[in-house]
């Protein structure tokens, strides 16, 4: 029990201690059955007829962004290469069961736009959109977003 709670601990705080896919690479091992292949690295295999893997550093647990606000959440899923807000926000309403998460993508934005903020009394940008969908649609609004989602992509 004292190594879990040690390890949810710490996640997020530093490095974890096992080998994961990421960003940061550790290190290689030989090919064993079984393994994704497409973390063979090519190139040692094209000099040493082996099969090798890339390892990366596992850098997080997600699972602590589980027991974090949606804010804090956000932010730290934010601050990871390559993730903006509406990626963010897709982790957290599906994998995070963060149900005020809003993922806005073109789809979302056309739908807000024609029948939500017409006639254009409401001047939002882009980027505020998400802001005024949570506020519109309050603690639920991930289900909102999947029903006009769907709605709009029927149509």
């Amino acid at each position: 029990m004292a190594k879990a709670v040690v390890e949810g601990f710490v996640s997020g705080l530093h490095k974890s201690p096992y080998h994961g896919f990421s960003v940061e690479f550790s290190q290689y091992r030989q090919y064993i059955p079984g393994d994704d292949p497409k973390y063979i690295d090519w190139k040692i295999y094209g000099r040493t007829d082996r099969y090798y893997i890339k390892q990366f550093e596992e850098e997080t647990n997600l699972k602590y962004y589980r027991t974090l606000s949606y804010e804090e959440a956000l932010e730290n899923l934010i601050r990871f290469p390559g993730v903006g807000d509406k990626v963010a926000n897709c982790v957290l309403l599906f994998s995070m069961d963060k149900l005020q998460a809003f993922p806005v993508d073109v789809w979302i934005k056309r739908v807000l736009r024609e029948n939500y903020l017409k006639g254009g009394e409401k001047k939002i940008p882009d980027n505020g959109l998400r802001v005024w969908a949570q506020e519109h649609f309050g603690q639920f609004a991930g289900y909102a977003n999947q029903y006009l989602f769907h709605q709009k992509r029927l149509t």
